[in-house]
């Protein structure tokens, strides 16, 4: 649908717009299944969702770092003593791929 605007003014283009978004909702039109719900409902949470809560709030009090082993690796690489296992890296990495 086109709309021709030529020669309305900004309060008559405002109005138009109202009017356009209202989809009779102010207007007491019912609308098929917008129906009150009745009250008492209630809501049952299974037990896996309580238990993904559970899991959320402890591990929102978790340190998002280990700071004793950053130190340590900070310290191993410092003296020169830290090795890299590069198969086991590769391995982790393929197990992780095969997860997907």
């Amino acid at each position: 649908m086109s709309i021709n605007l030529t020669g309305m003014t900004a309060a008559q283009l405002n109005s138009s717009r109202a009017q356009n978004n209202d989809n009779g909702q102010s207007k007491g039109v019912s609308v098929p299944g917008a129906e009150t719900a009745p009250q008492g409902d209630t809501v049952m949470i299974s037990d896996a969702a309580q238990s993904l809560k559970d899991i959320a709030t402890s591990l929102a009090g978790a340190p998002e770092v280990d700071s004793d082993r950053v130190a340590a690796i900070q310290a191993a690489l410092a003296e020169g003593s830290y090795s890299i296992n590069a198969d086991k890296i590769a391995e982790k990495m393929l197990q992780q791929d095969e997860a997907f």
